[in-house]
């Protein structure tokens, strides 16, 4: 039984993907198992795979069903105490499961606890922290939860906590966060301070706003969380501030794929919704900017 099960998700990365089992491969902690899934590829996933020849490695093959069905399946197979993600187009670097080992044997709860690390956003080989809150938020879960989205790549639990709350296969965006809202009844979220999560930026990331229109997407999400919390749990200030922000991301990816029409419309959607939005002056320029001149340079992109 290994200490770690390191689930990765992927369909059609093999561009991406040497660098990710690499980097599971590669770590200071040897003691784990990579437990690929994939989703249904086209393309050469299973030779490059292969192509590893590490006894670590468990792969498995299914139909596409979208990355949360794939991380179920692969919670399912995983033969480690301890579960960790990794998306295919990411990846870890060295010291990331031992600060995940030091977290876990220092504390006295390791099997009620989400831990979870920093994230570095890596853009043209360049790599930069992201400053998120790293703490115990059992106080604040549910607001901090949806304000501060925390990726599955930046968490570790017990495998026990993941047969009892699985990822919902009816959302594509904003699945992890529906997950942890859900968790947080049962168990608490600590963070460490460790920055060993790298997330690449590339055009065909699945939350890209000009290509994808995710926002749309995690406005359903949205809606689905906003009926089944109560307004103790997450009140009315922090639902039109998450409401108000989606919409004008939405807004932008009109703006983006030079749609002003739609993109006049979201955006006075985005204005009304929460009137003392930290951004209520900078969206109200960006109007000014669609109703009187054009799309503002900053969300143009030819």
């Amino acid at each position: 039984m290994p200490f770690f099960s390191i689930i990765l998700p992927t369909y059609n990365r093999t561009h991406f993907l040497p660098k990710a089992i690499a980097s599971v491969l590669e770590q200071t902690f040897e003691d784990l198992e990579l437990v690929i899934v994939d989703d249904g590829s086209t393309d050469n996933t299973r030779e490059i795979v292969a192509s590893f020849m590490d006894p670590r490695i468990v792969y498995i093959y299914q139909v596409n069903q979208e990355r949360s069905v794939a991380r179920n399946n692969g919670i399912k197979k995983a033969t480690g105490q301890y579960i960790c993600f990794l998306d295919s187009d990411d990846y870890f670097l060295p010291e990331k499961l031992s600060n995940f080992k030091t977290a876990i044997e220092q504390s006295t709860e390791d099997l009620k606890t989400l831990f979870y690390d920093g994230l570095v956003f890596e853009i043209d080989n360049e790599r930069r922290e992201v400053a998120v809150p790293l703490k115990d938020i059992q106080e604040t879960t549910h607001e901090f939860l949806l304000q501060h989205p925390i990726g599955p790549l930046q968490v570790c639990g017990a495998k026990s906590i993941f047969c009892k709350h699985s990822f919902n296969p009816q959302l594509r965006i904003g699945e992890d966060v529906e997950l942890w809202l859900r968790m947080a009844s049962d168990f608490k979220f600590q963070g460490i301070q460790s920055y060993q999560t790298v997330v690449l930026e590339h055009e065909d990331r699945s939350v890209n706003l000009k290509k994808y229109n995710a926002a749309k997407e995690q406005l359903k999400q949205l809606d689905l969380i906003f009926r089944r919390y109560s307004y103790e749990q997450i009140s009315t200030s922090v639902r039109r501030k998450m409401k108000s922000d989606c919409y004008f991301n939405i807004a932008k990816h009109f703006m983006m794929n030079n749609m002003k029409r739609e993109a006049i419309y979201m955006t006075l959607k985005s204005i009304f919704e929460d009137l003392k939005n930290i951004q209520l002056k900078h969206r109200i320029y960006t109007l000014i900017n669609l109703l009187t001149i054009r799309i503002p340079q900053e969300y143009k992109i030819e």
